[in-house]
């Protein structure tokens, strides 16, 4: 570490320029020498974690993007050391056996699961298996996580457009939402509100989860786009969204048939109406 942060170590000094008067006074003052030395603190980009070090990353992850394309997935990885039975049960193992796991070996995992992700045979993502990725470990409240773009193979060029019905496929075959399918580990795949929903608290203001919970169901997989104010009905679906939100923080349902009797919402309305919950997408950096 400290051999690569010597190897960043840059050293500048302003040109003040051939018309600029230097008196003897101002070379001998060390504040002037001072404010003449630019603060440079690049070298901090051989640090892994700070602002310079992935300032530098950014660079890369714009020129793949420009290379390669938009990401087919954001996909963020982390062990629940609390909720997770049989991790707790390795390392107890671990501990009274006497054996420990290096960082180094524990930082290789992140890299197997990737080389998983990338294999033609073993990936299970089948034939839509990773060819490109971008990651990045991050630590909060003492506990590790790996956020990784992946770009995949086979899929759509136009998701949106021509090819809206693949990109519903590829959706279907990654991503399921079906409690059978939870592996028996629904609770883990289940959202509970806690502080971190909640950026902003304050009295007079109506609280709601920044991650847009509950989540308006669906009988099946669609791509919304945002609804534009100027429609002539976005009042009218602002208000029914607003009530169904509220309705399905309160109140659980069985079927979608009780769901749309409970808030007196025919099947057209409540399309709309999702449509308009995509009204305030964040606006994308054009590079």
């Amino acid at each position: 570490m400290r051999l690569r942060v010597r190897d960043s170590l840059t050293v500048a000094f302003k040109h003040v320029g051939k018309k600029a008067n230097i008196t003897c006074q101002q070379i001998e003052s060390e504040e002037y020498i001072n404010g003449c030395i630019e603060n440079n603190l690049d070298f901090l980009r051989a640090i892994p974690n700070t602002t310079w070090y992935w300032s530098e990353w950014k660079r890369d992850l714009f020129s793949m993007i420009r290379q390669l394309g938009k990401s087919t997935v954001f996909l963020t990885m982390s062990a629940n050391e609390i909720g997770w039975t049989g991790l707790m049960q390795l390392l107890y193992k671990f501990k009274n056996e006497g054996r420990e796991l290096s960082k180094k070996a524990a930082a290789q995992l992140i890299n197997i699961l990737i080389n998983i992700l990338e294999s033609k045979k073993n990936s299970p993502f089948g034939q839509y298996r990773a060819i490109q990725y971008f990651k990045r470990i991050e630590f909060h409240r003492g506990s590790h996580h790996v956020h990784i773009l992946l770009w995949f193979e086979n899929t759509p060029q136009d998701p949106i457009g021509a090819d809206k019905q693949d990109a519903i496929a590829l959706i279907n075959q990654l991503i399921s939402v079906s409690s059978s399918e939870a592996s028996g580990n629904i609770k883990l795949q289940t959202h509970k509100h806690t502080f971190t929903c909640y950026k902003k608290i304050t009295a007079r203001r109506q609280q709601k989860c920044r991650f847009d919970v509950p989540f308006m169901a669906c009988r099946s997989t669609v791509i919304l786009s945002p609804m534009p104010k100027q429609d002539p009905n976005f009042a009218k679906y602002s208000r029914c969204y607003k009530s169904i939100m509220i309705d399905l923080e309160n109140n659980d349902y069985s079927d979608m048939e009780t769901f749309y009797e409970a808030n007196l919402v025919r099947i057209p309305e409540y399309t709309s109406s999702r449509y308009y919950a995509f009204k305030s997408l964040p606006k994308t950096r054009t590079e």
